[in-house]
């Protein structure tokens, strides 16, 4: 998938849409089990749980990801992160 939104350019690699809510999963245990992300450096990675590829020529993908509203407390804003 290739898209335009607002002044980025996105590309899914057809290769890493299934495999994405594995590794979603997995870097959400490492964070969760290092203590100083909870305590010195909280972060909170939204878990991608679903995915797919729409077309035979893999243009067309997507993936679902948790929503950010669940997390925030009172007086917190969330901030995207795309690594």
């Amino acid at each position: 998938m290739s898209m335009v939104n607002t002044s980025s350019k996105r590309v899914i690699e057809p290769v890493s849409v299934c495999p994405a809510p594995l590794i979603s999963q997995w870097l959400k245990s490492v964070v969760d089990s290092d203590p100083l992300f909870s305590s010195r450096y909280p972060v909170t990675v939204l878990g991608e749980y679903a995915g797919g590829i729409a077309d035979s020529k893999g243009e067309l993908a997507y993936l679902f990801r948790e929503s950010a509203v669940q997390y925030i407390e009172d007086g917190q804003s969330a901030v995207p992160f795309n690594a």
